[in-house]
């Protein structure tokens, strides 16, 4: 409820128009309830903040995994749908900063059918590197449902590495870029 307080001497009228009169309009709600209830939304809003933070939860271990990664060697445009030719780096990045991994295969995929392998022998990435893979803005084997199927191991649990493709075309004075990131489709070996 809001009531009018007068601010001098004199018995405050609706009806008065005299420019002297000022009229302060307050809440009424006490001041004491109004701070404990901003304490407990506080409060709460703090409790929240703790234990819904991701910085507070247990990082997910892995001794491997196969994770597949979107890659796209050309994209349609343009009324007609024409295919725009892009380059795809796949990189895989060892975000442990203790241990090495295994990589022990890359395939590129054309709707789910393998178009190339890209290792010959397992390749192990260092700690807090990473590896490259490369398909040419030239080469369409790919298409616009291609992937990279990568397979990794580690001695021990370790985070898991940052899989991701980055694409990028350019035609003229157009250029376009983009990236995406891989999801694991199968756990290898127990945590």
């Amino acid at each position: 409820m809001i009531r009018p307080m007068k601010m001098d001497n004199k018995p405050f009228h609706r009806s008065r128009k005299c420019a002297t009169t000022r009229v302060a309009v307050l809440p009424t709600i006490p001041a004491r309830k109004t701070v404990v209830t901003a304490a407990l939304l506080a409060l709460l809003l703090a409790v929240l903040m703790l234990t819904a933070s991701p910085a507070h939860a247990e990082p997910l271990l892995s001794r491997g995994q196969l994770i597949y990664v979107p890659a796209y060697s050309h994209i349609y445009h343009g009324v007609k749908g024409k295919p725009f030719q892009l380059a795809v780096t796949l990189s895989v990045r060892n975000v442990s900063s203790t241990a090495p991994i295994t990589v022990e295969s890359v395939d590129y995929q054309d709707n789910g059918k393998v178009v190339r392998r890209y290792l010959d022998k397992p390749r192990t990435i260092a700690p807090l590197s990473a590896a490259e893979f490369l398909v040419t803005e030239t080469d369409t084997s790919g298409g616009s449902d291609a992937a990279f199927l990568v397979r990794w191991a580690a001695g021990g649990p370790v985070l898991p590495p940052l899989a991701e493709t980055v694409m990028i075309g350019t035609a003229g004075t157009q250029g376009l870029s983009f990236t995406s990131r891989g999801v694991v489709v199968e756990e290898l070996g127990a945590r």
